[in-house]
C-alpha cells in the first residue's frame, strides 16, 4: 500500500502539486510538506516559493478610549512586517473601529469633508492589506 501511495504522488506534476499546496493555509502547508520529501523542496525553490502560502502575520489591533490612535501589537517577536500593516490605511481625521468578523475589520470614519448626518465606513482586511470604502449612508441617529 505504501508503494502505491508513492507512485500516486509521483505521477503529479510539480506545477499541479504547487497549485494544490498554494491553496492551503501556511500551517497546513507546513504539515503537508513533511508528508512527502519532494514537496519539501518546493519551499526552498524561489520560483515555486512565490506561489506557496505566506506566513500569516499575527497581531492585536486595538483602539483606546479617545479613539485617536490605532496601534497594532505584534504577537510574534520576529515578525518584521507588523509595522507596515497599517501603512496602507487611508488617513482620516477620525477613525473608529466598530466591529470585526472572520478577519475583516469595520471602521467608521470622518474627515473635514464629511457632511453632518452622513456615516462613512471602510472595511479592511489587515492580513491582505486591502481596504474598501463603503458607500456613504445616513446615520441612524439622524433618521426621524
Amino acid at each position: 500500500m505504501d508503494h502505491h501511495k508513492k507512485l500516486s504522488a509521483a505521477r503529479l506534476t510539480d506545477d499541479l502539486v504547487v497549485d494544490i499546496l498554494s491553496r492551503l493555509t501556511y500551517k497546513s502547508f507546513c504539515r503537508c510538506k513533511c508528508a512527502y520529501r519532494a514537496w519539501c523542496t518546493f519551499s526552498s525553490d524561489p520560483d515555486y516559493r512565490k506561489k506557496l502560502p505566506k506566513k500569516v502575520t499575527t497581531g492585536l489591533l486595538y483602539q483606546g478610549l479617545n479613539k485617536s490612535d490605532t496601534p497594532l501589537v505584534s504577537m510574534c517577536p520576529d515578525d518584521g512586517e507588523i509595522d507596515g500593516i497599517l501603512a496602507d490605511l487611508p488617513h482620516y481625521e477620525h477613525l473608529e473601529f466598530l466591529d470585526c468578523c472572520i478577519g475583516l475589520v469595520l471602521c467608521k470614519y470622518r474627515s473635514s469633508y464629511t457632511s453632518t448626518g452622513i456615516c462613512c465606513f471602510v472595511v479592511c482586511n489587515p492580513a491582505t492589506r486591502e481596504w474598501r470604502v463603503l458607500p456613504d449612508t445616513i446615520c441612524p441617529s439622524m433618521i426621524m
